[in-house]
């Protein structure tokens, strides 16, 4: 029970400390929002794989920084590693640490380019998702994303049988 505890905050804290990012943002976006605010289906396609692309990669990173964690005894709300005075005194778990950021940002645009989307549509999608406008996107998205994560269980229940 403690370790899911542990796993849901850290990746609350990954997606606050890292989601929107704009340093990870693709330097040339060529994305306009549609002049009518509403979410294309296309786009909707798009920003569902993306989304549990993300979802996917936030898992891992959650167990790499609990690994870190606990491998170099950081607390649960890592705030040590704020601290001018541990900063000063650890400047290799700052290094690994700055690593582990690095490494995610890169894994974060690597997402976003194999799909096609650039950082600033999905979270254009994501905050327009909330007008009513594209409320009938909320449903078509949620039942995309759940199709998509079937066909990855089906796919690894089908390598895991065949192996």
């Amino acid at each position: 029970m403690e370790k899911t505890i542990t796993r849901i905050y850290i990746v609350f804290f990954l997606l606050i400390s890292f989601s929107g990012c704009n340093e990870s943002s693709s330097p040339a976006s060529n994305f306009r929002p549609p002049k009518d605010k509403i979410i294309t289906r296309e786009m909707a396609k798009k920003y569902a794989v993306v989304s549990v692309a993300l979802t996917e990669a936030v898992g891992e990173e959650a167990v790499i920084i609990e690994d870190f964690r606990e491998k170099r005894n950081i607390s649960l709300d890592m705030n040590e590693l704020n601290d001018r005075t541990f900063k000063k005194e650890h400047p290799d778990i700052i290094t690994e640490w700055n690593k582990i950021q690095s490494d995610w940002k890169e894994k974060q645009v690597s997402i976003y380019k194999e799909f096609g989307m650039s950082e600033e549509e999905w979270d254009w999608i994501a905050g327009a998702l909330i007008m009513p406008r594209n409320r009938p996107m909320q449903e078509f998205i949620r039942k995309e994303i759940e199709r998509i994560e079937e066909e990855g269980f089906q796919k690894e229940t089908q390598t895991t049988d065949s192996t």
